[in-house]
């Protein structure tokens, strides 16, 4: 609240009506006792329930009651306690040569290339569709793989009336065929010999909830094209 233009009367409703309350009549009609108790609370935001609030990943409750997305990790500071600049010529990492999702060339002199936040894919910024005229922030940054990130932009009748979210500790869908199946962007490839998951949310069915699919049935599916 800015210091110049605060109200005549600025304190807390529920202290004023601690010390002062009223004797009544000041709110008149069907619902007056609805008013009374709404004048003894403070304006706040609409708070969903807890089991709702904290369902989804990605997503916590803020001080007000809404929804906020959770923060990145700060960036690595040096010796000085500055913050690094992010280098987008970077040439490899510690997974080897760094080179662009979309053509498969590393980095130049004008040719920056960025890193996906969720995947950790590199690309050029004008591999893009559309291309960036400046690097995104590295932080937050998602690459085109993610489907949420183009559902965004489809007709109003075909795009989804919310964004999707996955739920916490909700396990995969298992698939009954391995092969055959269209991605639709939310599919997890599962190693052969990785091991299953802790049963957990049986409750919920479809929604939240990621297919998962072998590598090996993926794999023959390439191969038979």
């Amino acid at each position: 609240m800015d210091e110049g233009h605060m109200p005549d009367e600025w304190y807390c409703n529920e202290c004023k009506h601690r010390y002062y309350p009223p004797f009544g009549g000041e709110n008149k009609g069907p619902l007056r006792s609805l008013f009374t108790v709404l004048d003894r609370k403070n304006p706040r935001a609409f708070r969903l329930p807890e089991d709702v609030r904290d369902l989804f990943e990605g997503v916590r409750t803020g001080p007000e009651g809404e929804y906020e997305e959770i923060a990145p990790p700060k960036p690595k500071t040096n010796k000085k306690g500055l913050d690094e600049p992010f280098d987008f010529f970077k040439v490899r990492n510690l997974d080897g040569p760094v080179l662009c999702h979309l053509c498969q060339k590393g980095t130049s002199d004008n040719r920056p290339i960025v890193p996906c936040s969720v995947c950790g894919l590199n690309w050029h910024l004008e591999c893009l569709d559309p291309p960036l005229a400046v690097p995104p922030v590295p932080r937050t940054w998602r690459c085109p793989c993610h489907v949420e990130e183009t559902l965004g932009e489809l007709p109003e009748r075909l795009a989804p009336a919310h964004r999707y979210r996955k739920i916490k500790n909700a396990p995969p869908i298992e698939q009954a065929y391995s092969r055959g199946l269209a991605n639709n962007g939310w599919v997890e490839i599962d190693n052969d010999d990785s091991e299953d998951d802790a049963d957990a949310w049986r409750k919920h069915k479809g929604f939240g909830r990621v297919h998962r699919l072998s590598a090996k049935g993926v794999k023959l599916d390439f191969i038979s094209r």
